[in-house]
C-alpha cells in the first residue's frame, strides 16, 4: 500500500515539473515576442515620409502622343548660274543672309583661245543660304545649283504619323514641339496640311505643321544646315481622351 502511495507521489510531483517547465517556456517566448514587436514599433515610429499635397481641380483628361519630324523652309530657291563655265570666286556660305539681286559668285565661261567677261551670279530673292552645293574653281553648267536660298520666316515641320494614329489627327490640331538646340523649351504649333493619302510602303500619312507663333532668333537654328540633314524636331500632339 505504501509502494503505490509513493508511486503516486512520484508521478504527480512529476507532472508538477512538466507543467512547470511548459510554463516558463511559454513565459520567456511571450518575452521574445514582447521585445521583439517593441524593438519594430520602435523602428517604425522613427521612420518618417515627407509628402506633399495638391489641390484637386475638375478639368479635361487628355492624351498625348510623340513623333519625330523635319524642319525645313517653306520657300527653297536654287540659284542657277546664267553662263556656263568655272567658278572663280564664291562669296557666301551656310547661313549667309543675302538680299535680292546680291551678287553671290563670279562664272569665268572663257575657252580655249576665247577670253569673256566674267559672269555674275545673283541672288533671286533675298533670305539665308541653306546649302552650297560649289567650291572656287568647279565647273558648272546653267542646270547646275550654285546654292539654295530658304525664306527663314516660313519654317514649316514634316511628321509622318503611323496608320493606327491618324484617326487622332485633326487639322488645326496643336502641337508642341522640341528641338536639341534649344533643350527644355517648348515651341507651340499647330497643323497646317494633312496629305488625303497613306503611304503604301511604310503605311504612314504625312503630315505637316507651321510655329504659332515663332520666335525670329529660333529660326536659324531650326533651320536645316543642307538638304542631306535634315534639323531633326520631337512633336507632342495632344488630344482629349475619348474614355473620360
Amino acid at each position: 500500500m505504501k509502494t503505490v502511495h509513493s508511486q503516486n507521489i512520484r508521478s504527480l510531483a512529476a507532472s508538477i515539473c512538466v507543467i512547470a517547465s511548459v510554463a516558463v517556456l511559454i513565459s520567456c517566448g511571450k518575452k521574445d515576442t514582447d521585445k521583439n514587436e517593441l524593438g519594430a514599433a520602435e523602428e517604425v515610429s522613427q521612420t518618417t515620409f515627407a509628402v506633399s499635397t495638391i489641390n484637386a481641380s475638375r478639368g479635361e483628361l487628355k492624351d498625348y502622343l510623340e513623333f519625330g519630324g523635319d524642319v525645313s523652309a517653306k520657300t527653297n530657291i536654287e540659284i542657277l548660274p546664267d553662263a556656263a563655265g568655272r567658278v572663280v570666286e564664291l562669296s557666301v556660305s551656310v547661313g549667309s543672309y543675302v538680299a535680292k539681286d546680291q551678287v553671290v559668285a563670279l562664272i569665268d565661261p572663257s575657252r580655249p583661245g576665247m577670253n569673256y567677261a566674267q559672269s555674275p551670279v545673283k541672288a533671286p530673292i533675298s533670305g539665308t543660304i541653306t546649302a552650297v552645293n560649289v567650291v572656287v574653281g568647279s565647273m558648272v553648267s546653267q542646270q547646275v545649283s550654285l546654292a539654295r536660298i530658304s525664306k527663314t520666316d516660313s519654317l514649316q515641320i514634316t511628321m509622318n504619323v503611323p496608320e493606327r494614329y491618324v484617326s487622332k489627327i485633326r487639322m488645326h490640331q496643336n502641337a508642341l514641339l522640341r528641338f536639341d538646340a534649344y533643350p527644355g523649351e517648348l515651341f507651340e504649333a499647330v497643323i497646317s496640311e494633312i496629305s488625303p493619302v497613306l503611304d503604301q510602303s511604310s503605311r504612314t500619312m504625312a503630315v505637316k505643321l507651321v510655329f504659332s507663333a515663332p520666335d525670329p532668333e529660333s529660326r536659324p537654328a531650326c533651320l536645316p544646315a543642307s538638304s542631306s540633314s535634315p534639323t531633326p524636331a520631337r512633336i507632342l500632339l495632344s488630344f482629349p481622351n475619348q474614355q473620360s
